[in-house]
């Protein structure tokens, strides 16, 4: 089971954003404890790179000057953070404008490959990690638009270039 929970979590490298929620109700040493936990899991993983909110849930649990000590005293752990309440669907506005500014920009891409199996191979992994728009094949190659992460720019052009193919970024004319 813990293996299992491993190969889960390892999934999260390919993550464009990580949120990580922590009850604000508890006792501030252990939600210090809990951030650190998370804070060296995603390094251990390589996830440490990747954009990572911090929701404080639960505020609904607590009163409003509890409230105000442990979030000035959690600003030395985490600078930017938003508080809220699931329960009472307080402060959820501010929670995806918070979400909304920190996902990457996708960029849109034409990839023109010929068609062989490497290259459908790398098209079942486009489909994994990207958001294809429309894929055209004819004979001798695909033509495939798609919007991918910044993070994977590097390794699609890598995969472009071996296959001899061609790549086009914010063009689909």
């Amino acid at each position: 089971m813990v293996s299992s929970f491993l190969n889960t979590l390892a999934e999260t490298i390919f993550s464009d954003l990580i949120i990580l929620v922590v009850d604000v109700s508890e006792p501030i040493g252990r939600i210090c404890r809990k951030i650190e936990c998370c804070r060296t899991t995603l390094e251990d993983i390589g996830a440490n790179q990747i954009p990572t909110l911090v929701v404080f849930s639960k505020k609904d649990l607590i009163k409003s000057n509890e409230l105000k000590e442990k979030t000035v005293a959690l600003q030395s752990v985490v600078q930017d953070f938003v508080v809220i309440s699931a329960l009472r669907g307080e402060n959820l506005d501010s929670l995806q404008r918070a979400v909304i500014k920190r996902l990457p920009r996708h960029l849109n891409l034409r990839l023109i490959l010929p068609t062989n199996d490497e290259a459908s191979h790398f098209l079942s992994w486009l489909y994994d990690r990207t958001k294809l728009s429309k894929v055209t094949t004819t004979e001798d190659k695909m033509k495939i638009d798609l919007e991918a992460p910044p993070r994977f720019i590097g390794k699609i052009q890598g995969y472009v270039s071996r296959l001899n193919g061609e790549i086009k970024i914010n063009d689909y004319t």
